[in-house]
Parts: structure tokens; sequence; C-alpha cells
């Protein structure tokens, strides 16, 4: 019998990564974070977000659209090197 322990260092590793989302979602705008937690955190849908928000659904879709690039980038930024050990 097996018993699936995770390795020493996966909680590490988790907590890592937390602190990393983290520091790149600080890196969005407010408007931008905000469309983002509601859209991928909360599972809001677009028609959601726009009623709670009092904006139009097409702001939505394009600030969702900036706040994802964004954070790509800014999450890029954060992992370049860390697969290169």
């Amino acid at each position: 019998m097996e018993i699936d322990v995770p390795a020493p260092d996966e909680p590490m590793d988790l907590a890592e990564r937390d602190r990393m989302v983290q520091s790149a979602l600080d890196e969005l705008t407010p408007p931008l974070r905000e469309i983002l937690l509601l859209a991928y955190f909360q599972r809001l849908s677009y028609a959601q977000i726009a009623d709670d928000l009092g904006i139009p659904l097409g702001t939505v879709k394009s600030r969702l659209h900036s706040a994802v690039a964004s954070f790509a980038r800014a999450w890029k930024r954060r992992t370049r090197g860390q697969t290169e050990s």
C-alpha cells in the first residue's frame, strides 16, 4: 500500500506561487484588478460584473482582456528563470 504524501518542499512551492500571484495582481490598476478578480476568482459572468459595477458589457470585456494581458506580462516577469534551474 502506498501513501500519497506531498514532497517536503511542496507547501513552500504553493506559498511561493500564491505570493507571486498576489504580487502580479498588485501591479494591475484597480479597475483591471477588480475585473480580473470578479471574473476569475469569484466566477461572475460578464453580465453580472457589468451589473455589479454599473458599466457597459463592452467595457467589462475590454477591461478583462487588458487585465489578462497585463497579468500575463507581470507573471512572465516573475517566472522568468524559475524553470531554468
